[in-house]
């Protein structure tokens, strides 16, 4: 058998462009060609803010010693626009929202830090922000902003406020999404007498008749048969206090003031759904579990 091989002749340029090209890709694909990966690291107080990815991006606060929240930076908000129904009889309050439309995914387009204001005008810490948009692939595309911002307390008391918001004529809730871990306990939200551990509930937050039973049955049917709604629910307060702490050392409160649920029923998840375009609120952490709770009492103390 002779093989005779005759040399490669090319007469157009672009053949010969056509020839790297595809061995730019077979290289490509050989070597399992991967994006160049990135990490933004900012600094507040005592806690740092960090942005790294590419895939799973993930957005994390921690300390020295705790990671204080962490999410996936492509995932982490929702919209919805819902419609509101509330039922009241007496004292007694039944809240249902119908979700019209949902949109997810989040695109980080900037983020950055600059000094932030504090009381009396000074110059406070550091202001971390994101922006971005939120379905960013639909008709319904709208930007996000986020931003953290360390609070002095006082010692051995670290708060972090923070904040998210967008600007929609559309959307009426914003649903903030970050992680948890399994062994994860989430203790608080004020007087709760069914359950200690709220890890592997959805608990909506709202003030109203307590009842008697709260789902005990069949003492909570047997009053609900008489005065419709005096049994109560698992869940019914008459103080709700939308703050909780973890005994991984850390632990989130609320400020905002609308109609707001926690959803803590995924293992490694917790999602908090609000009935505004704005959320505020404040990460704490401390060097042991009750430490974060002192934080807290001195936070109540100066709501006055």
């Amino acid at each position: 058998i002779r093989i005779t091989m005759s040399p490669l002749k090319i007469k157009k340029p672009d053949v010969l462009l056509q020839i790297w090209g595809t061995l730019a890709v077979l290289l490509f694909s050989c070597c399992g060609g991967q994006q160049v990966g990135y990490s933004y690291k900012y600094q507040t107080g005592p806690f740092t803010v960090l942005l790294e990815g590419p895939a799973p991006a993930l957005l994390q606060v921690r300390t020295q010693s705790t990671v204080v929240w962490e999410a996936q930076a492509t995932s982490f908000l929702s919209l919805a626009a819902v419609e509101e129904s509330v039922r009241q009889i007496g004292g007694d309050f039944a809240i249902s929202l119908r979700s019209l439309q949902r949109c997810d995914g989040v695109e980080i387009t900037g983020n950055g830090s600059q000094p932030g204001p504090s009381p009396g005008g000074r110059e406070g810490n550091n202001l971390v922000y994101f922006s971005g948009q939120v379905c960013g692939n639909t008709s319904s595309a709208t930007t996000f902003q986020l931003t953290f911002q360390a609070e002095d307390v006082s010692d051995g008391h670290a708060h972090l406020l923070f904040n998210v918001s967008v600007v929609s004529a559309v959307f009426n809730q914003l649903l903030l999404t970050y992680g948890s871990v399994q062994g994860e306990h989430l203790y608080g939200f004020g007087s709760q007498y069914s359950r200690l551990d709220m890890k592997g509930r959805r608990l909506p937050l709202f003030l109203s008749e307590q009842g008697v039973g709260r789902g005990l049955q069949p003492l909570t049917a047997f009053l609900d048969l008489f005065s419709p709604g005096a049994g109560g629910d698992w869940h019914t307060t008459y103080t709700r206090v939308p703050f909780y702490v973890s005994n991984l050392k850390r632990g989130l409160a609320l400020e905002s003031l609308e109609y707001a649920v926690f959803d803590m029923r995924a293992k490694d998840s917790v999602t908090i759904e609000l009935l505004a375009t704005e959320m505020t609120g404040r990460l704490l952490t401390g060097e042991k579990e009750f430490t974060v709770a002192e934080g807290v009492q001195l936070l109540l103390c100066d709501v006055r």
